[in-house]
């Protein structure tokens, strides 16, 4: 299973959530899920993630629409429940990240599948070519 190291942008925002979260207390930050703080966790450390995770992050996407503080809690963002689900996901530096990678293993994945047909398809023309000799 392939692995990839997050940018540092997606490590500090996860970081400013954990530090929101132990500054303000989890009364005042909430938003984010069980898995939403694990995520912000893993980015924290800053450590490789797993293919699968790198993809769940890309398919985080959907909630682009939290990138933003509201204007209801602009003086206070650790308040607004979208914000730092966001950012707990490593904010747009991190899903973007994970967008472009997980294209780039698309685009891998479909080139090994191409070229294994071609191979395939030359072991069948060998073979028939020796039938009708």
């Amino acid at each position: 299973m392939r692995k990839a190291k997050p940018p540092t942008g997606a490590v500090r925002e996860a970081k400013k959530m954990l530090r929101w979260r132990d500054k303000y207390g989890r009364a005042q930050v909430r938003g984010a899920t069980r898995v939403g703080w694990r995520r912000a966790n893993q980015l924290a450390s800053g450590k490789s993630l797993t293919e699968e995770t790198v993809r769940r992050m890309a398919a985080f996407q959907r909630h682009r629409k939290n990138a933003t503080v509201s204007e209801q809690y602009r003086g206070t963002p650790w308040k607004d429940r979208g914000r730092v689900a966001w950012g707990t996901w490593g904010g747009s530096a991190g899903v973007n990240w994970a967008i472009r990678t997980v294209a780039r293993w698309n685009k891998e994945d479909a080139a090994k599948k191409q070229k294994k047909q071609r191979a395939a398809r030359a072991k069948r023309a060998k073979r028939r070519r020796r039938r009708t000799r």
